[in-house]
């Protein structure tokens, strides 16, 4: 992911440098708190809601090209913190619902309940994880790389494939459909 967040943000100063404002790009991660033996987490109030909603509601202003690079960096800088944290997470459940962008456009990442925590022995082969029956639909299907469907096992290329979807929909401003090679 660092290599992401690097090329994301030569390409953020290079539309800088055509003459937009520069601006500051900070990063925020959520607060946990443990409360009878659950992990909990707290938020703060999201004032823009989630990158969904920029996506696909007319009702909302559109953003400048330059902000829409900077949540992808802050969604990128917080998949790195995630995947290079002392106890390292995969989200496994990445999609533009659940990036959440505050008063300040930070991008705070929502959606634990799916997370995996990868030991760092099982960093490259992966945890088995059967993620699309524990969500109890098949809603977010097309967000799950390739090699999961086929192996069911978890890795950070789980969420790196994921986060590639994301964008993928914020330069397109399309929704991402799961094609089945069987149905066509």
């Amino acid at each position: 992911m660092s290599e992401v967040v690097e090329s994301l943000e030569i390409a953020l100063l290079s539309h800088e440098r055509k003459g937009r404002s520069q601006g500051t790009i900070a990063k925020a991660f959520p607060g946990f708190c443990e409360e009878k033996h659950e992990l909990i987490l707290v938020y703060d109030y999201m004032v823009n809601g989630t990158l969904k909603s920029h996506l696909h509601r007319s009702d909302n202003d559109p953003l400048l090209w330059k902000k829409w690079l900077e949540i992808c960096i802050d969604t990128a800088r917080g998949l790195e913190y995630l995947h290079t944290n002392v106890q390292q997470f995969v989200h496994c459940d990445l999609n533009s619902s659940n990036v959440l962008l505050d008063d300040k456009w930070v991008v705070k990442i929502a959606g634990f309940e799916h997370s995996v925590l990868i030991p760092a022995s099982m960093a490259t082969e992966g945890v088995e994880k059967s993620i699309i029956y524990e969500m109890g639909y098949i809603g977010s299907v097309e967000y799950f790389d390739p090699e999961y469907m086929h192996t069911s096992k978890v890795t950070k290329k789980t969420d790196v494939y994921a986060f590639g979807v994301v964008v993928l929909k914020v330069l397109c401003a399309k929704t991402p459909c799961f094609r089945n090679r069987n149905t066509g």
